[in-house]
């Protein structure tokens, strides 16, 4: 299964979050995209995954993936393609080390 998170879409608020995250706060598309892999992957117990996304889109993505708290679902996630999105700040690799070292492997 592929899931793609879309990049910003041009709303105030897209763009708002585009300059949130440079102080490293979770955004809430951020939080979103944690909630719908979350969701989608204990529905779906039987797929792989890769997840996608262009700029904020593959910043959703690894946040996604970095901010779920379970392992099971981690390990699940086959590949990340983030084609150019900004990277996490570093409170978040560094709360969330061990998923954050997970992704050189994805």
């Amino acid at each position: 299964a592929v899931i793609a998170f879309r990049g910003t879409n041009g709303t105030k608020m897209g763009w708002q979050e585009d300059f949130e995250l440079a102080y490293g706060e979770q955004t809430d598309a951020q939080r979103s995209s944690l909630e719908y892999f979350e969701e989608y992957a204990r529905a779906n117990p039987d797929k792989q995954i890769i997840m996608t996304g262009h700029s904020k889109g593959g910043n959703d993505a690894i946040a996604a993936y970095v901010y779920c708290e379970d392992k099971e679902l981690r390990d699940r996630v086959i590949r990340i393609d983030d084609f150019d999105g900004p990277g996490l700040m570093g409170d978040a690799t560094v709360e969330h080390g061990e998923a954050y070292a997970e992704l050189k492997d994805k």
